[in-house]
């Protein structure tokens, strides 16, 4: 459990991190993935919290891909941005 939310930590606070440099946070999430899929994975997580970790992140990325779809697909329900002049 306590690994799970530390990759959750690290995804949140690398992100955040990243908006106060001033820098890209997609960019700081890409790092971030990749440090806890390599690194992490092999060195510091038993079988079981590998699973448990990759379910949980698995179900964070069906969630966010049906919210985005359902948002592009009824554009009324979320509007889209608007362009700065």
């Amino acid at each position: 459990m306590i690994a799970l939310l530390t990759t959750l930590a690290l995804a949140t606070g690398g992100y955040t991190l990243a908006a106060a440099l001033r820098t890209s946070g997609p960019l700081a999430l890409v790092v971030a993935g990749l440090f806890i899929g390599n690194r992490g994975r092999h060195f510091a997580m038993s079988d079981e919290t590998r699973a448990h970790r990759d379910i949980f992140w698995e179900l964070i990325d069906a969630i966010l891909n049906a919210v985005h779809r359902i948002g592009r697909s009824c554009p009324a329900i979320i509007p889209a941005p608007q362009e700065r002049v």
